[in-house]
C-alpha cells in the first residue's frame, strides 16, 4: 500500500460529560486502511518522557495509512478526573472508550492496540476482555506489577536524595501515597501488585508483536507464554534506549523501534 503523505491532526475531548478524555486523532490521507490504531501511553513520569516518541509513532502510522487515536487516561495529562481516584479498571475503561471513539470517527472495521510499558499491559488486559482486537503491539510491557512498583519506588527514593527537605519517614509497612510526584491510591497500588501478564489464559488477538529494547527483560518469556492465545506471535529485540529512564532530559525518539512497529503493522494489515 502506498504511504499517505498528507495528514490532519485533530485534538478533541470525548467520553462522558463528567469524565472527559483528551484525545488526538491522526487522520491519514486517502486511501486509508480499514484498521485503526489506538496508542496506549505509559503512566506517570514515563508518560512525560515518552510523549514525543508516541506522537512520532502516531504520525508514522498515519503516514502508512492507519487512522490513529492517542488519548490521556482519566486523571492524567489533559483529561478530566482526580489523579488520586483512578485505578487500572478506570484506565482499561478509558481504552475501550478510545476504541469506540476511533471506530465511530474513522469508520474502520478493525482496531489494533499499540501500548508502551504499563500502556502495553493495559492494552493486553483489554484485549482479553474485548476479544475483537485485530493486532496488538506490546512495546517493553510491564509484565509484573510488583517488579514495576519496586523499580519505581527505587527511582523515587533515589530522586529524594537531591532534595534539601526530606519527607517524613513512615513505617516500612506503609504503602507510598506518591511515587515520583504522582499520587498512588490504595486501589491503584493493589491493582499493580496483582498485575502479572504471565497469568493470561485467554485469547488476545489474531496478531501479536512484543518489542523489547533490552535483553534480559521478561518479554521473551511473555512471548513464549502467549503463543496459544494469538494466531501469530512475533518477538523482536530492537536495541535502543529505555526512553522512560535513560537520558530523560533529552526527549529521545527511538526511530528504530518505531520503524519496526510500523513495518510489522503494515505487513499484518494487508
Amino acid at each position: 500500500m502506498t504511504q499517505s503523505t498528507t495528514m490532519t491532526l485533530e485534538p478533541f475531548f470525548c467520553g462522558s460529560s463528567n469524565q472527559r478524555l483528551f484525545a488526538c486523532y491522526h487522520q491519514p490521507a486517502e486511501p486509508a486502511r480499514d484498521c485503526g490504531v489506538v496508542i496506549c501511553y505509559p503512566i506517570w513520569q514515563e508518560y512525560i518522557r515518552s510523549h514525543r516518541a508516541c506522537f512520532t509513532l502516531a504520525q508514522n502510522l498515519a503516514k502508512a495509512g492507519f487512522p490513529v487515536l492517542r488519548f490521556d487516561y482519566a486523571g492524567s495529562g489533559d483529561s478530566a478526573g482526580d489523579a488520586e481516584g483512578v485505578d487500572l479498571d478506570q484506565w482499561k475503561a478509558d481504552i475501550v472508550e478510545a476504541i469506540n471513539e476511533l471506530r465511530e470517527r474513522a469508520g474502520v472495521r478493525m482496531i489494533s492496540l499499540v501500548g508502551l510499558r504499563l500502556g502495553a499491559s493495559l492494552a493486553a488486559m483489554v484485549a482479553t476482555e474485548y476479544q475483537n482486537i485485530a493486532s496488538l503491539v506490546l512495546w517493553d510491557p510491564v509484565v509484573n506489577g510488583r517488579h514495576y512498583l519496586a523499580e519505581t519506588t527505587h527511582l523515587h527514593q533515589n530522586a529524594l536524595r537531591f532534595f534539601f527537605t526530606q519527607p517524613k519517614q513512615g513505617t516500612g509497612a506503609q504503602r507510598p501515597s506518591e511515587l515520583l510526584g504522582f499520587p498512588i491510591n490504595p486501589r491503584l497500588h493493589e491493582g499493580l501488585e496483582e498485575l502479572d501478564l504471565l497469568t493470561i489464559r485467554r485469547r488476545l488477538t489474531r496478531n501479536l508483536l512484543i518489542v523489547e529494547s533490552h535483553t534480559g527483560e521478561p518479554a521473551q518469556q511473555l512471548a513464549d507464554q502467549l503463543q496459544p492465545f494469538a494466531a501469530q506471535v512475533d518477538y523482536q529485540h530492537v536495541p535502543g534506549f529505555r526512553i522512560w529512564t535513560e537520558h530523560t532530559d533529552k526527549g529521545l525518539v527511538p526511530h528504530n523501534v518505531l520503524s519496526a512497529i510500523v513495518s510489522w503493522m503494515s505487513e499484518v494489515d494487508q
